[in-house]
């Protein structure tokens, strides 16, 4: 079972656009990793942790902190209901 991904966004000329679709139509967390602005992608994708590239690891760990965080507000949101 996949829990959360990590999706370059424009891999060699392959945008992965289907792919982060199904991924938030499962309900699977996900890092969209891209070299360009990103207030577009946030707005189709508002609960994606977004990554600059070029990134560095520490980069990478914050931004699987971030999907951590997202999973946890919505557990207690669930909790809360």
């Amino acid at each position: 079972m996949v829990r959360c991904a990590t999706l370059d966004v424009n891999l060699r000329g392959w945008p992965v656009w289907l792919l982060a679709d199904a991924l938030q139509k499962e309900g699977i967390r996900f890092v969209l990793a891209k070299g360009y602005g990103a207030h577009q992608t946030q707005q189709r994708y508002p609960s994606a942790a977004i990554l600059a590239k070029p990134y560095a690891l520490q980069n990478l760990q914050q931004a699987l902190d971030a999907l951590k965080g997202i999973r946890a507000a919505s557990q207690r949101r669930a909790c809360a209901a």
